[in-house]
């Protein structure tokens, strides 16, 4: 949908284009419930985008959950992109 890729290893996470992105209706019909609550999680951290935790926690399983502690940490301490 956004025309170019929002997260590459090389350029980083484009976090603004991803907050627009989030906005767009539909935007996440190619993704699993828990690969959209994993990215609205690590947007929240850093754009402005609300989300319900309680409702994250519910929808990513063991694998995803992982990522939502790396995304935090990330947010928290400057590492990564």
């Amino acid at each position: 949908m956004a025309g170019r890729p929002l997260i590459g290893a090389s350029d980083g996470v484009d976090w603004e284009a991803l907050t627009r992105l989030m906005r767009t209706p539909g935007w996440s019909r190619n993704a699993s419930e828990g690969e959209s609550a994993v990215l609205e999680f690590a947007v929240s951290l850093v754009g402005d985008c609300a989300v319900n935790l309680r409702q994250v926690l519910r929808t990513v399983d063991a694998a995803e959950f992982p990522l939502l502690l790396r995304a935090l940490r990330g947010a928290a301490y400057g590492e990564g992109s």
